[in-house]
């Protein structure tokens, strides 16, 4: 079976250039393809944007520079399976790299290596939260432009990320690095002139993922321990938004029981949520879960 593998960060780490480059120089997309991609990114006079063109098609997201949903691209590395999928890195877009993720264990994290960008990355890390919750097992950090700094920047925003990682539930036997161009395509299948093992060879070097400790199971009702990270008040008969892995349901909060002993729980409190499934009893077979309130994420929780 083919590995699902995510490509996420923010917006401005080049995260599509590097994904489209990778798959060029794989075979994936031809010649043509490229020379298409080009003619478009030229039009748009955006001609540094025509790798990320062989995967951003729509119209909307040529226009805007952004990718707006994922997409999914299949590709074998050596003897092995993979799907690549590209998801939106603005946070307008959230939902859609939720949904992407699903059956993914091991994702792409692309960080920019020039200091502003680097920053932006840095500071917008909902998302690997969300991979912790939505079963993501293996992160490989993947520092992009490299070809544009010195070797010293690149070992300080490698140490940078690697503790933002941890933070996050990835420790150092769950996180990969990788130093790569995705414009000139240096560290994609062969080492950059900045060593280390090239991308291609970190993927098909990932361990195997692990089966899901939690045996299926159908319930009614659920309850999760976990943290409110929304700027919301969790509060019982709030209708909110369940997702976790092959699963997007709405639930009914039955029960609310904080550390203050109060019926509600606030943002960064740790709590304990009773929830109840709106269209009746479900099938379960993953043990990390999100809430989400429309487009805003309000509580990371485990069973």
């Amino acid at each position: 079976m083919a590995r699902r593998v995510l490509w996420c960060g923010h917006v401005d780490a080049g995260k599509s250039t590097l994904c489209g480059h990778l798959l060029y120089t794989l075979g994936v997309f031809s010649d043509h393809d490229l020379a298409q991609a080009e003619r478009t990114a030229q039009d748009k006079k955006l001609s540094g944007w025509k790798y990320a063109y062989l995967l951003d098609i729509l119209t909307d997201e040529q226009e805007r520079g952004k990718t707006r949903d994922y997409c999914e691209t299949p590709c074998t590395l050596g003897s092995k399976e993979f799907v690549f999928v590209d998801t939106p890195g603005h946070h307008a877009f959230l939902r859609h790299m939720i949904e992407g993720a699903e059956g993914a264990t091991a994702a792409l994290w692309v960080v920019s290596v020039r200091p502003s960008e680097t920053e932006k990355s840095l500071a917008d890390t909902e998302h690997l939260l969300l991979l912790r919750c939505l079963g993501v097992q293996h992160l490989v950090i993947v520092l992009n432009k490299c070809d544009l700094m010195e070797e010293d920047v690149l070992e300080t925003v490698k140490t940078k990320t690697g503790q933002i990682a941890k933070k996050y539930g990835f420790g150092p036997a769950h996180v990969s690095y990788c130093c790569v161009s995705g414009w000139t395509g240096a560290g994609l299948t062969t080492p950059g002139p900045w060593g280390g093992v090239d991308l291609a060879t970190t993927l098909t070097s990932l361990p195997p993922p692990k089966c899901d400790p939690v045996a299926e199971y159908t319930t009614d009702t659920l309850t999760l321990k976990g943290m409110v990270t929304g700027d919301h008040l969790i509060t019982p008969g709030l209708v909110l938004v369940l997702q976790g892995s092959r699963l997007t349901l709405e639930v009914e909060v039955e029960r609310v029981v904080s550390p203050t002993k109060k019926p509600f729980a606030r943002q960064g409190e740790q709590a304990t949520l009773s929830l109840r499934f709106l269209q009746g009893t479900t099938a379960l077979c993953a043990k990390r879960f999100i809430l989400r309130n429309g487009d805003a994420t309000v509580f990371l929780g485990v069973v």
